[in-house]
């Protein structure tokens, strides 16, 4: 047989094996990613069920607390609507629906969870609920009624998203909720607390400046896009600190969004998606280079004094919260949260509500106690890590100097804060260390 003849049978022969071998292929990947599609279609629809069970018990808890006489028992349904609401936030965070469709309920959840340790405290203090207390538990206990049966009643029908997300549409609120936006109508509760919406109500007194038109507001905002980046005027905006909306896309199309304030051309927020998934706590050397990139941006556009304090690193991004420093003690209040890509160190977000409402001169006297006082104050059964001052939140409208220390026990981790003026153990804080960053309880 010669060589042509050989090559006419051979060719056909190796062609007709890798169209076998790729069409086994191909199968085999479609099975895979099947069976991936599967996985992650009842993993969601198990975090409904489990955020529908977790809404039905807070609900109960909250008509359970409306009814009780007893301070021991107002304690521990307190104790449960705090641990559910907990549960429910995680869960909701864990949803397949957009960040901004979930803000709304997300923060009335978290809300309702702080009134409890709110009540807790008041309860061991010796109080009694007022009128305006058991009013506002009957209207909290009302919308979760409404939530838990419509959630219930979506399950049932099939009414429930489980498609994976990409980062963009985490961050952009879907058309369907936009057109039904302000339907949704929650409890306003008025009470000192950390999350109390009285925060969101005061006056921004970290405001400077006169007030900016609209195309100075718009060069501003120019100057913090990433580069490459187009915006255009959106609205005007007459929330809680009155702005300018632009909003626009980044070179390679990722939807853009700025908020300037009127008054001082102050950037409020600003939030672009991430180029990438990168998920994980990078090592010490990478922590470190992402907390200088972030101080350093701040610094260019007149944030001074920042220091960071805890990151989480998740869909791309790194999320570092930066706090002022005043005389050498962290200021907690004043807060800006910078969105860094991992992709390439850019600086894809802002936010610096926190530190525009809280940021003020601050005058307090000397400490009362020493460091070495203080630290008597401290658990026995805690090694302590680390210490320092800072200023802490008490209330929405108050706030005490303390000294902070870092603690450990075992396998976890705390922080303790003790007035550095009486000596009272003010907070103590659990350490929590994800795979996704560092959050404090």
């Amino acid at each position: 047989m010669n060589a042509k003849k050989t090559l006419a049978i051979v060719i056909p022969v190796l062609l007709a094996a890798a169209l076998i071998g790729t069409a086994s292929w191909a199968v085999s990947e479609s099975k895979r990613a099947d069976t991936y599609a599967s996985a992650t279609d009842a993993m969601y629809r198990r975090t409904y069920m489990e955020l529908s069970e977790n809404l039905g018990n807070l609900e109960l808890s909250l008509n359970k607390l409306m009814v009780t006489g007893t301070q021991s028992r107002m304690v521990l349904l307190l104790d449960d609507i705090w641990r559910y609401s907990g549960a429910c936030s995680s869960l909701i965070s864990q949803l397949p629906v957009s960040h901004a469709d979930t803000l709304e309920l997300s923060s009335f959840i978290t809300r309702v969870g702080d009134y409890a340790r709110t009540l807790t405290k008041k309860v061991l203090g010796g109080q009694m609920f007022s009128s305006d207390d058991s009013s506002q538990l009957s209207s909290l206990h009302q919308k979760c009624v409404e939530i838990s049966n419509e959630l219930t009643t979506r399950i049932a029908n099939g009414d429930i998203y489980c498609d994976i997300l990409d980062n963009e549409a985490y961050y952009t609120q879907s058309e369907e909720f936009a057109d039904n936006e302000g339907t949704e109508q929650f409890p306003t509760l008025i009470y000192d607390g950390p999350f109390s919406e009285g925060v969101e109500k005061a006056e921004p007194k970290g405001l400077t400046g006169d007030e900016v038109d609209q195309d100075t507001a718009l060069e501003k905002a120019k100057e913090l896009i990433p580069e490459g980046a187009n915006i255009e005027f959106d609205t005007d905006s007459d929330g809680s600190i009155p702005a300018f909306d632009f909003t626009g896309s980044t070179e390679d199309g990722r939807n853009i969004y700025v908020s300037i304030s009127r008054q001082g051309g102050h950037v409020i927020w600003m939030m672009a998606s991430p180029k990438s998934d990168i998920s994980g706590i990078p090592d010490d050397n990478e922590i470190q280079r992402l907390n200088d990139i972030g101080k350093e941006y701040l610094s260019s556009i007149g944030y001074e004094n920042m220091v960071p304090t805890y990151g989480q690193y998740t869909n791309g991004a790194a999320i570092i919260n930066y706090a002022f420093e005043l005389d050498g003690a962290i200021v907690y209040n004043d807060l800006v949260k910078v969105w860094i890509d991992r992709t390439d160190d850019s600086i894809i977000g802002i936010d610096a509500r926190n530190y525009l409402f809280s940021h003020t001169e601050r005058d307090f006297d000397e400490p009362a106690i020493s460091m070495e006082e203080a630290e008597a104050m401290v658990s026995g059964n805690l090694t302590i890590d680390d210490q320092g001052l800072a200023i802490v939140p008490i209330t929405p409208q108050t706030e005490a100097l303390c000294y902070e220390f870092k603690c450990s026990a075992g396998d976890n981790d705390y922080i303790v804060y003790i007035d550095a003026m009486t000596g009272d153990e003010v907070n103590i804080y659990l350490v929590i260390h994800s795979e996704e960053g560092t959050l404090t309880v």
